[in-house]
């Protein structure tokens, strides 16, 4: 994608570390009694592929004083220093403050150099954006690298409007700071007039401060003193206007939890727009009958009957020509070439029901036309694992049978129909250990605990008199308790220094029936949903809170896991589904082909038609 920026929301020490290389020799290494092995330098670390930077916890630490090299700077040495943060010139007699060190707890913060942080942003620009907190560490940065530039080079901050701006002219780089206390608009955004007794806050409005950041390739926010007022008033439209809506508020939580949200949904680094160029869109499908669709559904030879809705009868072919658009940039071109380079060596798995085997065909029917002609196109399988390898990348492609992730009666990839599920709530290893391997793991499980069927919980193993099993009406819990099953597993076994995880949100379906929702329909539907923020009513938000709330704690253990939020983009295609046109597996009565949207199926969906999950897919492995 392309995007205004690589956002970054940290500490200074973090940026620091992000960004700088440091000679072990200026960290009292020696003065510490560090053995001669542990005194590496950086260079010496990645080249034995152990980039302590990217392994250290910096926020986990003690202060330690020391007088020998700190303090970094002379604060009557820095041009930059402003009044407020003068502590030293208004006669602070005490300066012991200066010479403490942080020290995490098992690695070193590189020491700060200025010359190699300019040289890694030369040509580039850095910008603090938020309150007087986030000006505190501008200048700070600014006092940071000052002796390291030339003694020529003007030591002048330019101001144009809320944005401050220092340039190292022999870098072509600039250190800015820009004034938005709370992100989004206000009436304390005057960054020479901001004390206001009332403050008046547009919460879904931060485009008029967003513009003037928008080129910066570092951004580092901070907004959180100006929102620990008692009450504010939130305003939707504009100031002075007429049809403006006022509202005072005491909720801080929920008001800082909105505005962060304008923020979030204008400025998301995860949507990895980088370098962003065009104007901003307006976010939905767009046809695109010139550059879609990315294959033909005839070429593919991954492809199979199921999502073949061309090969069994629709002539209407529009669905294969709509392209989806974010907000504000442009979901990166699939590449099967780059991908395959990415994960050269490498295997790549989707776990779960029917839904991300449409999403793996997908994927392969990408990539195929990338592949060499000579290249050996064929899936072979091995229980309930089905995988692809292309041979010129030693790259597996493969994806695994786990309707419900833990272990149940379904699990039988070819035979699992069944009138009452069972679920072994608490197993998951039969199935886990198959891909405990993998580099790249996709997962999904939302359909099969959203049926109508009668489900049965198992403690124990199946067939055996000692297990207990209860069935059970309410399915939230036993999900709940069996993505907690998932979650401890994955920790236990999962390489995390390895492994990139995703999951897939649920895609829109009704169960046992054609229809989406009261007014919708896939048979017949040619168009996407043009009703903006459209939901398919069979989308569960208590399922998906407790999927969101599983991958929050497992990222607060110490494994990240992604989750790809396609419902609402998936839930405007009602168009996309194979209806009629699909494969049935059993010969239809004359009764039955009187009407057979009762068999219509709007669960999958067409391939191509639905293939921009694995580009969003595409774009967070090739990013990492």
């Amino acid at each position: 994608m392309n995007c205004p920026a690589l956002c970054v929301a940290a500490a200074l020490v973090t940026a620091a570390a992000l960004y700088l290389k440091s000679d072990n020799r200026d960290i009292l290494e020696e003065k510490q009694g560090r053995k001669k092995e542990q005194n590496l330098t950086r260079n010496e670390e990645y080249k034995k592929g152990n980039d302590s930077v990217s392994r250290c916890d910096f926020f986990s630490g003690r202060w330690v004083y020391d007088n020998i090299s700190y303090p970094l700077y002379k604060e009557g040495k820095c041009s930059f220093m402003l009044n407020d943060y003068g502590c030293e010139k208004y006669g602070r007699k005490d300066l012991k403050y200066q010479q403490w060190r942080w020290q995490p707890h098992d690695c070193d913060i590189p020491r700060f150099n200025g010359t190699t942080l300019l040289e890694k942003i030369r040509g580039k620009k850095l910008v603090f954006v938020g309150d007087s907190l986030n000006k505190n560490q501008w200048t700070s940065m600014l006092c940071l690298i000052e002796s390291s530039v030339h003694q020529s080079t003007p030591k002048l901050v330019i101001k144009e409007g809320n944005m401050f701006t220092f340039q190292a002219t022999e870098y072509n780089a600039t250190i800015g700071f820009y004034w938005s206390p709370l992100l989004v608009e206000s009436n304390c955004d005057d960054p020479d007039k901001h004390s206001v007794r009332d403050r008046v806050i547009r919460i879904t409005s931060i485009e008029k401060h967003a513009r003037h950041w928008t080129d910066a390739d570092i951004l580092v926010f901070d907004s959180f003193m100006w929102w620990l007022e008692p009450t504010m008033t939130l305003l939707w439209g504009s100031f002075g206007s007429s049809d403006a809506i006022y509202k005072r508020v005491e909720m801080r939580l929920r008001r800082y939890e909105m505005a962060l949200n304008t923020w979030g949904e204008r400025w998301d680094v995860q949507q990895n727009c980088y370098n962003e160029t065009d104007p901003i869109f307006k976010e939905g499908w767009v046809y695109d009958n010139v550059s879609y669709p990315l294959y033909k559904e005839r070429q593919c030879s991954f492809m199979e009957y199921d999502f073949a809705c061309e090969m069994y009868g629709r002539k209407d072919l529009k669905y294969q020509n709509w392209r989806w658009q974010p907000h504000h940039c442009d979901l990166p071109r699939f590449n099967g070439t780059a991908l395959l380079e990415k994960i050269r060596g490498k295997k790549l798995v989707f776990v779960g029901d029917s839904l991300i085997r449409n999403q793996w065909r997908s994927m392969l029917c990408l990539i195929e036309s990338y592949l060499p002609e000579t290249s050996k196109k064929s899936v072979k399988f091995k229980g309930n694992f089905c995988y692809f390898q292309a041979i010129e990348y030693n790259a597996t492609i493969g994806f695994y049978w786990a309707p419900m992730l833990v272990e149940s009666n379904g699990d039988n990839i070819h035979r699992h129909g069944h009138e009452s599920r069972v679920v072994g709530i608490k197993s998951i290893e039969k199935h886990g250990r198959h891909w405990s391997d993998a580099d790249i793991l996709v997962f999904d499980s939302f359909v099969w605990w959203m049926s109508r069927q009668i489900m049965t919980v198992l403690w124990g193993s199946f067939g055996s008199p000692d297990a207990i099993q209860k069935r059970v009406e309410d399915k939230l819990r036993p999900y709940e308790i069996a993505l907690g099953t998932w979650s401890n597993w994955l920790e236990m076994h999962i390489n995390r220094t390895k492994t990139k995880l995703f999951f897939m949100s649920p895609t829109p379906y009704h169960p046992g029936g054609t229809m989406w929702g009261t007014h919708h329909k896939c048979y017949k539907e040619t168009e996407p949903v043009s009703e903006e923020k459209y939901w398919a009513s069979a989308m569960n938000h208590d399922m998906m809170r407790i999927t969101e709330s599983a991958i929050d704690k497992l990222e607060q253990r110490g494994l990240k896991v992604e989750y790809l939020n396609i419902t609402e983009l998936s839930a405007y295609r009602e168009d996309a589904h194979p209806s009629i046109y699909r494969v049935f597996w059993r010969i239809l009565t004359k009764d039955e082909l009187k009407d057979l949207t009762k068999y219509a199926d709007c669960l999958h969906w067409c391939l191509p038609g639905v293939d921009v999950w694995n580009q969003i897919l595409y774009a967070y492995i090739m990013k990492s």
